[in-house]
């Protein structure tokens, strides 16, 4: 049994990038869709606009000397600074500078490739907007759409064999993961999740795919719609 598919990418591994603050964009880092991102390197460069954000770094600064060095608001007052971004290495330089910071580097939180950079220097941002989005693209979803007659034929857990358009040559081998729960009214189909390994990086999201599902018999089955029967009598 076939049915048409497209290259999605695995939900799971999305991330996107966003500041708990307001502020203006300096530097990129990563300056293009399509770069590679690994987690923990240099994103982008902001500066503070934030007056909660400062003086969120003065308290860290006012815990540094006296009775407050290393005690309980100390801590506190680190705290609250990761949770608004602060990587070790911004905490490390409050404390060396001795005062609150004005531009703040951004690092990319976890391994992918950038798929959207709303982000542009010079660029104004508030809290929650986002500024890069990225996927892990090791791993992507292709996307059946499974006619309604065809559905009690899908199981998960079934072998499934992928051959997409841009590599008419290649087949790739998976199994059906999910079947959503949701018909398609418009098209009377319902989605059909298959899980590939994109080790080598060619399957791009958007790419069209054509799925064949083993049925379970090892006879190959020819099927086609009543419509296309012609009775000549």
């Amino acid at each position: 049994m076939r049915a048409p598919g497209t290259v999605v990418a695995d939900d799971t591994r999305l991330g996107v990038v966003t500041a708990k603050f307001n502020g203006f964009v300096e530097e990129l880092y990563v300056p293009s869709v399509g770069e590679p991102a690994k987690r923990g390197h240099k994103l982008m460069k902001v500066w503070i606009e934030s007056p909660d954000i400062l003086q969120k770094q003065a308290d860290l600064t006012s815990t540094m000397t006296g009775a407050g060095r290393g005690g309980t608001l100390h801590e506190s007052a680190e705290r609250n600074l990761r949770f608004f971004g602060f990587s070790d290495e911004a905490v490390e330089e409050i404390r060396k500078a001795g005062r609150p910071l004005r531009s703040l580097t951004l690092n990319v939180p976890r391994d992918g490739t950038v798929l959207e950079k709303p982000a542009l220097v010079g660029m104004r941002f508030s809290s929650g907007d986002t500024l890069f989005r990225t996927a892990d693209l090791s791993t992507v979803w292709i996307i059946a759409q499974v006619a309604e007659g065809d559905l009690a034929l899908i199981r998960e857990g079934q072998a499934a064999s992928v051959q997409l358009k841009a590599f008419p040559n290649e087949t790739r081998e998976g199994k059906v993961e999910r079947i959503y729960p949701e018909l398609n009214m418009a098209t009377r189909t319902v989605p059909v999740r298959i899980v590939l390994s994109n080790a080598d990086g060619r399957l791009r999201p958007g790419l069209f795919a054509e799925v064949v599902f083993a049925n379970g018999t090892g006879e190959a089955v020819i099927a086609i719609p009543d419509s296309a029967v012609m009775d000549s009598g």
